[in-house]
């Protein structure tokens, strides 16, 4: 009889014991997944791996003769992976009506997201989660909480399991994560079960072998499966090792904790292919292709030199002095050169080459950081670009929708945690200052606001790409319309600092939105200084207050908007006067007779 490893049922006695079953069969039934992610890693890495389990996967091959003379996965991989992570996205929460009160939560949930992403190091690990999609077909970033705070983790695609049957529609029911944890560090987070820890033995793979008195980890299993309906009941989250169950809670989430960022999505199924997949035959024919290439040269790099029988030719005297003398009696010796490769062989190479580029979006010269030939003007450079980032169009979405997922599990994760400590905060890192933000301050129910992204850093990194946009802002005469000085632009030319230079100018624009802020959340009031610009405070003033006006903000908080537009007013010097009208220059009076008739009579 067939058993029933449904280890989320109420009924099921020994939970862990289904689980490590379940997780053995997906296993087993997916031996040629293992077998395709561990040859992407070894030909990304150019290592040689005995397997992806944990004793296996540190024992590496590091042997010359088996490195990749050509390494077309890697420089494809890095190139687009170097494209995507450019931008930096960040969610922005847009609520769905509602008054001002609500709007300006949904801002400050957009600054909270933030200071979370800064604290947890989140673009770091969207980066590696990029390149193991790049790699692997998917990276995986895991939501949890460490101490009480949030924490992302980055997950090895290796590491997450899914029944493929149960996957196969791309959203299953359940999932499995396999981890490796010191015994001790085990013990220490669940004391409770500390015997069946140390009596814990029997793991998943055959990595048991490579123990040692060192190392002591524990194969530990995270499932979880997701309610089959409202009031189902069988959603259920499990922390487990073998022979015993060391976590065991009811859940209730229709999500996993998990945000995924896939290469190209799977026609069916759950597992992804990705770009080093994609270019592995062409490698493959890129190692061979290269080996020949490399056993021609060593063969024939030497000149071979032909005697005749009979010469009598001292063989001694061919060595690599410069000043030698042969004797020879008959003919003398010919040296004889043989072809190293044949010329096809490098054509082979080379369209082998053009082909990993053309599939993966890329070029070489994308792949050096280099401007293509003839690609001169900054206009060019930059729509050139343009163009092959449209190959990548389908990923920076999914890039993006990456950022968007992983914010709307923090708010999920935000509202289990509130429960225990309503006083989380975070901070958030602006351009000019550092402002503390709560949890209660900006809580918003999941039903009434909707998320975007928007970009970040869109002024070019690098110091040549700095010094194009100060050459396009002197050419179009934006710095002047800026008020940016002559003498700054020729700082600017020896150290491109544009960012510094933005920030000088917009730092007043800045300034009155920050007070305008404090005025309207917390009815602070900061009188206008006759040292500021004035008359952008007015101008940044009057348009904050249409838009309070649309927003139904309260009368007291409009109160306080409208002294501060009259406090700057009053502090603004009076209008000069009009100019007279030009005097007319003293001359001879006209003769009557040149005036027209009607004037003349006059």
């Amino acid at each position: 009889m067939k058993a029933d490893l449904r280890w989320w049922r109420d009924d099921e006695t020994d939970v862990a014991g289904a689980v490590f079953k379940t997780v053995r069969r997906i296993q087993q039934m997916q031996g040629d997944r293992i077998t395709a992610l561990l040859e992407a890693l070894c030909l990304y890495d150019d290592w040689q791996a005995l397997g992806l389990v944990l004793g296996d996967f540190a024992v590496r091959r590091t042997e010359i003769k088996g490195r990749l003379a050509l390494n077309m996965i890697r420089s494809c991989c890095d190139t687009v992976h170097a494209e995507i992570i450019q931008s930096r996205p960040r969610p922005m929460f847009l609520t769905a009506g509602g008054d001002f009160t609500l709007r300006r939560k949904g801002e400050r949930m957009g600054k909270f997201i933030e200071g979370i992403f800064s604290e947890t190091d989140f673009d770091d690990i969207a980066s590696q989660c990029a390149l193991d999609a790049l790699v692997c077909g998917y990276g995986a970033v895991r939501i949890d909480e460490q101490d009480g705070r949030v924490c992302l983790e980055r997950v090895l695609p290796y590491e997450l399991w899914v029944d493929r049957r149960d996957g196969y529609y791309g959203h299953p029911r359940a999932i499995y994560l396999t981890r490796w944890v010191d015994r001790q560090v085990l013990i220490e987070l669940y004391p409770d079960s500390a015997e069946q820890i140390k009596a814990s033995h029997d793991v998943l793979d055959q990595s048991w072998r490579w123990e040692d008195a060192e190392n002591d980890q524990v194969c530990v299993v995270e499932a979880w499966h997701l309610p089959s309906g409202k009031d189902a009941g069988d959603g259920r989250h499990v922390i487990a090792v073998s022979g015993a169950t060391l976590y065991d809670e009811e859940w209730t989430s229709q999500t996993f904790p998990f945000a995924f960022l896939r290469w190209k999505r799977p026609t069916a199924g759950f597992y992804p292919r990705g770009l080093a997949d994609e270019l592995r035959k062409l490698q493959r024919a890129l190692n061979v292709a290269t080996a020949d290439i490399e056993e021609g040269q060593e063969a024939h790099t030497h000149t071979k030199v032909g005697i005749e029988r009979g010469s009598k030719i001292n063989k001694g005297h061919f060595t690599s002095d410069a000043k030698t003398f042969i004797e020879f009696d008959r003919n003398p010796p010919v040296p004889i050169v043989f072809p190293a490769v044949a010329p096809e062989v490098y054509n082979w190479v080379k369209q082998l080459v053009d082909w990993c580029f053309q599939i993966s979006g890329t070029s070489q010269a994308a792949s050096r950081s280099e401007k293509q030939a003839g690609v001169v003007s900054g206009v060019a450079v930059r729509m050139t670009a343009d163009l092959q980032s449209k190959r990548f169009i389908s990923f920076a979405r999914s890039y993006e929708r990456f950022y968007i997922d992983t914010a709307r599990e923090i708010v999920r994760m935000m509202e289990r945690l509130s429960d225990e400590d309503a006083s989380y905060d975070v901070v958030f890192r602006a351009k000019s200052h550092v402002e503390k933000i709560g949890w209660s301050d900006v809580k918003l129910d999941e039903g009434s606001y909707a998320l975007q992204v928007w970009p970040t850093n869109l002024l070019p990194s690098t110091p040549q790409g700095r010094l194009e946009t100060i050459m396009d802002m002197l050419n179009s005469g934006f710095a002047d319309k800026l008020g940016i000085p002559g003498e700054q632009i020729l700082k600017l030319m020896d150290f491109p600092d544009t960012e510094a230079v933005f920030s000088t100018v917009t730092a007043a624009w800045e300034l009155v939105e920050k007070l305008l802020e404090k005025m309207l959340d917390a009815g602070d009031y900061s009188a206008p200084e006759p040292f500021y610009n004035l008359s952008l405070c007015v101008l940044v003033a009057v348009r904050h207050y249409m838009q309070w006006r649309l927003w139904d903000v309260p009368e007291d908080r409009m109160d306080l908007l409208r002294q501060w537009i009259s406090d700057c007013k009053a502090l603004m010097p009076p209008p000069a006067p009009p100019a007279a009208p030009p005097v007319a220059p003293p001359g001879p009076v006209p003769d009557a007779g040149a005036l027209p008739p009607e004037l003349a009579a006059a």
